[in-house]
């Protein structure tokens, strides 16, 4: 009778251990989910603002810019938005994925 309750003592130990790792797991994977979006968010934000920067040259400058003039513009924004997809790249490339199956086990407790 005392092995049984010291065996049923230790597998409610291991239990406990299990659930405390598991919030611990949890924690760390919401700041994960909380860098990439916030990352998204700045990525979208910089998008934003090129495409409104440029926007607002085209219509200010439209027809005043010689045609060298207009080619550099172009390849400056070109330039932006070749930096813009390196950003997300990389970001993509250096970012743990967070387990879809995971966040759905999550869920439905």
């Amino acid at each position: 009778m005392v092995e049984s309750l010291y065996f049923l003592i230790k597998i409610l130990s291991k239990l406990e251990g299990i659930k405390k790792q598991e919030v611990l797991d949890m924690r760390t994977l919401d700041e994960v989910l909380i860098k990439v979006t916030d990352n998204g968010m700045k990525i979208w934000s910089l998008s934003l603002l090129t495409a409104g920067i440029k926007a607002q040259l085209d219509a200010v400058l439209a027809g005043e810019l010689t045609p060298e003039a207009q080619a550099k513009v172009d390849n400056i924004f070109a330039a932006l938005e070749a930096n813009g997809a390196a950003i997300v790249e990389t970001i993509e490339a250096n970012t743990i994925p967070i387990p879809q199956n995971h966040l759905l086990h999550r869920n439905s407790k």
